[in-house]
């Protein structure tokens, strides 16, 4: 009886009615009264300022992702599948009642809070999932043992009515937990944390409502009667406590002393405790500080580092929690070929500058098309030609000619198979023998520049090839020719030559000697 009426005298005021249901009675009989005497239910906690913007940025951040439904396809790729029956319910109405954004937001908001989001599925007669509707976390109580077979059941109380539904009827998105059953309440877990920040705020605001005078003791040095009593606590209040009556005289009649009473706020470091409550809050729900304007520790240097870790760590989980749960939503026949998938790329945007360099090179590696790129920037696709190929350094080339332009490169510097091998000097097929003055000077006739030029006609082609080995040929055989003519010039027979006075003078080349 005694816990009882400690918790009648933490809600009094407060009237309940059978009608209530377990949402606001559950808060009575439940076990969520902190320490500092505030009870931590969602309605008291979402008057935490910290708690309610983390909440919200978690909330409006999933239900502003863009998400749809894709296909798998033969060749490995994936394409969204805008004409499958649940992309309308999951992406775009789930219900009569709210739209995709919403029905996010409301589901995520549980899942934060309370650790668990819960919708009641609607099929059609074909399997296919007709709508969706949110359950309040708070409201529903997940079942397994002997008295269901072991099989999950969830309870949901509607208004003061239990009602039982199969594991098949319910959407359950776990947060973190130990069984695999149910996720652990981020309100129940942390209560008095919450606890504590309810109670500065209820004392931050009468403070202020008295004033910002503190608690302080009266003294008088008779004693008063009980009449008297009663108009002295009245005539102070009165006079002396609330906004209206700051900073005015005060009256003291009959001995009356003030002495301070409680400690002051700045001895209760008041401030760095709400500061220190804000740090705890965000530990609590794993939002950096920054994301809900607490920038005491945040700079310039790594406010970007600080962003890209929010995705990654507080919106990635809830990102795949939602992708893989959406499997469940698919009849047996469409698990292995449609999947749910957010598109988080949004939440990743640099800045303008940044994103121009991103495009540059993955248009310069073929991993974007142009179109592709219009398509991150919320561009139209272009009907262009050449938009939506896929392009490399190589002068900007389609990557699909790639293969051909190296193979066209390589038959450029490579010889022509029908090459005639070179005419070398001593060939006995032509039957000359050169001395080695003139086997140097064949040597220099070939290194001649129009020979060189010739060479380098015949690597660009072998139409060219074949034109510059004839010309080659054609030179080698003229100096052949001129060689062996020279030798048989040397071969003939010479006579001596006398002037007038029968004096030697030199010799000349004869056909025959003449015999004198």
């Amino acid at each position: 009886m005694a816990g009882i009426a400690l918790k009648a005298a933490n809600y009094s005021g407060v009237t309940f009615t059978l009608s209530d249901g377990n949402q606001k009675l559950g808060s009575w009989f439940n076990n969520n009264t902190s320490y500092t005497g505030k009870s931590v239910t969602e309605g008291s906690a979402m008057q935490v300022t910290a708690f309610f913007a983390c909440i919200r940025l978690l909330a409006e951040t999933m239900g502003a992702m863009p998400s749809a439904i894709f296909k798998f396809e033969k060749n490995g790729n994936a394409t969204k599948a805008e004409d499958h029956p649940l992309h309308e319910v999951l992406v775009h109405q789930p219900n009569a009642d709210m739209n995709g954004i919403e029905f996010r937001e409301a589901s995520t908001a549980n899942l934060s809070a309370r650790g668990n989001a819960y919708s009641l599925i609607e099929r059609r007669g074909d399997g296919n999932v007709l709508s969706l509707y949110n359950l309040p976390s708070s409201a529903v109580t997940p079942k397994r043992d002997k008295s269901t077979n072991y099989e999950t059941m969830y309870g949901f109380n509607d208004r003061g009515k239990q009602e039982w539904y199969p594991a098949e009827k319910i959407w359950h998105r776990k947060g973190f937990s130990f069984d695999g059953l149910m996720g652990l309440s981020p309100l129940q877990s942390a209560r008095e944390a919450l606890g504590l920040a309810l109670a500065g705020e209820e004392f931050n605001a009468r403070l202020f409502g008295q004033g910002l005078m503190p608690s302080a003791r009266v003294s008088i040095p008779t004693w008063l009667t009980d009449p008297q009593r009663e108009v002295a606590n009245k005539k102070l209040l009165e006079m002396h406590s609330g906004l209206q009556n700051m900073n005015k005289p005060m009256l003291l009649e009959g001995g009356m002393t003030v002495e301070s009473g409680l400690i002051t706020p700045d001895e209760a470091q008041f401030l760095q405790l709400r500061q220190f409550t804000v740090i705890e809050i965000c530990r609590l729900l794993g939002v950096k500080p920054h994301m809900i304007a607490a920038l005491e520790r945040a700079t310039d240097n790594n406010i970007e580092k600080l962003s890209l870790e929010f995705v990654t760590y507080t919106m990635l989980p809830h990102i795949r929690r939602d992708e893989v749960a959406a499997r469940k939503l698919f009849k047996p026949g469409d698990k292995s070929q449609y999947f749910y998938r957010y598109n988080f790329e949004g939440l990743l945007r640099a800045d303008s500058a940044a994103r121009a360099n991103l495009y540059s090179i993955m248009l310069q590696n073929g991993v974007f098309s142009r179109n592709e790129v219009r398509a991150l920037e919320n561009r139209n696709t272009a009907t262009d030609d050449g938009m939506d190929d896929y392009t490399v350094q190589l002068n900007m080339g389609l990557i699909q000619a790639l293969e051909a332009m190296q193979k066209a490169e390589a038959a450029k510097m490579t010889p022509p198979a029908a090459m005639p091998a070179p005419v070398k000097a001593g060939d006995t097929s032509i039957n000359v023998s050169l001395p080695a003055s003139l086997e140097h000077k064949l040597a220099q006739t070939i290194e001649m520049p129009g020979i060189k030029e010739l060479a380098r006609q015949m690597q660009r082609s072998n139409e060219a090839a074949t034109t510059t080995m004839k010309t080659l040929n054609a030179t080698v055989d003229a100096m052949v020719k001129a060689s062996e003519d020279l030798k048989q010039e040397l071969q003939k027979d010479t006579e001596a030559v006398f002037d007038s006075k029968g004096n030697p003078i030199g010799t000349r080349k004869v056909t025959k000697l003449r015999i004198v």
